[in-house]
């Protein structure tokens, strides 16, 4: 007996033989990029898919479950039971979701920032005031030197800015 047919075998038996299964409930046994192996009963079925989109589809939204945790899947075969998906997950692990566009939260805290990026240019703007200082001229007026240039008697910055670290203000919760 082949494998699908074995996986129908097992489905019918569930419920009560009917022959127009469409879900079941299956525990979660392992997860294998965007599929998973699920247990019905006693018997392991591969290849069970975490997201319906058709492969190579421009979006889609993949929701990979915890192992251990219950899952309905839904028979996308027409009967057959060849092509299974999870379409109800007792408890995510992740999300990914991949689309031209994503918006969370109704967009109001506008685009998210490429936060390394940003932490290199805040600290050489911490660098440059911090390398700032004044030469104190015989009048006693301040006028600004640059760092390369400093005077002997020029005036460091009497309380330097600390660097930034992107632990003090990044949200890991979400990342691109």
């Amino acid at each position: 007996m082949d494998t699908y047919a074995e996986i129908a075998r097992v489905i019918r038996a569930m419920t009560g033989g009917n022959g127009g299964t469409a879900l079941f409930t299956a525990e979660v046994k392992s997860v294998e990029g965007e599929t998973c192996t699920v247990l019905v009963g006693e018997l392991e079925v591969p290849d069970v898919l975490l997201t319906p989109a058709d492969e190579g589809a421009d979006g889609k939204l993949v929701i990979t479950p915890k192992v251990g945790s219950q899952v309905t899947v839904a028979d996308l075969s027409g009967g057959e039971l060849r092509r299974l998906a999870v379409v109800h997950w007792g408890e995510v692990e992740k999300m990914s979701l991949t689309a031209g566009s994503i918006e969370l939260n109704g967009g109001e805290n506008g685009g998210m920032v490429n936060i390394k990026e940003l932490t290199q240019k805040l600290n050489a703007l911490v660098q440059a005031f911090n390398a700032h200082t004044h030469t104190v001229t015989g009048s006693g007026t301040m006028t600004p030197t640059g760092a390369i240039a400093v005077a002997a008697n020029a005036t460091p910055v009497a309380n330097p800015a600390q660097t930034f670290n992107t632990r003090d203000y990044e949200d890991t919760k979400i990342t691109h």
